[in-house]
């Protein structure tokens, strides 16, 4: 993961911080061998959860970077949990992948209309799998760097337009003043109205 850091750093990018992870299966073997697989991956830290309403209620309260969600689950499908997710702003763009042994394309169609990100499909290749959420995390790390410059820029322009506005009312009162000493009689109105 140290190679993709400086490939990210030669375009600025700048965010070297650890990357939340959830993963939501409904199976315990899946979530050990998930976490066991992204336990290899630098930078990221992985929570799994069997229930879809407690990983919900994680995401409420906690920063989350990539969900990896099952499409069969009790309670809450995975298409559901999405688009909770998705009503969510924090979520809005946040990369998610559906993880699936269903081969229906209405399945896949639904999961596109909740704004799924990626799939995987069961048994998981280890491979693809590191390589789909390492792509997705290069993602994140560049939406939020993108995030912070723009939250520097804005402050940049609010610093910049103050410091205009400043220099604009003593240039007026500068003209207003040469005014008052060259012309006595309406020099006062001059400063009153400056």
């Amino acid at each position: 993961m140290a190679e993709s850091t400086t490939n990210l750093e030669i375009f600025g990018i700048r965010s070297a911080q650890i990357l939340n992870v959830v993963v939501l299966d409904d199976s315990l073997s899946v979530i050990e061998d998930l976490k066991a697989q992204l336990g290899t991956i630098a930078g990221i830290k992985a929570v799994a959860f069997l229930d879809p309403e407690a990983a919900l209620a994680h995401a409420a309260t906690h920063k989350i970077d990539l969900f990896l969600i099952d499409y069969n689950m009790p309670k809450l499908t995975g298409t559901q949990v999405i688009k909770r997710l998705r009503a969510m702003p924090a979520y809005r763009y946040v990369p998610i992948i559906m993880i699936t042994s269903e081969a229906e394309r209405a399945i896949r169609l639904e999961a596109l209309e909740a704004e799924t990100t990626d799939f995987l499909r069961k048994p998981l290749d280890v491979d693809e799998l590191k390589s789909r959420v390492g792509n997705l995390l290069n993602l994140r790390r560049v939406q939020l760097d993108l995030a912070n410059r723009a939250d520097d820029l804005a402050e940049a322009v609010e610093a910049a337009t103050e410091e205009l506005s400043s220099r604009e009312a003593e240039m007026i009162m500068r003209l207003a003043k040469a005014i008052e000493y060259r012309d006595c009689d309406t020099g006062q109105h001059v400063s009153r109205v400056a």
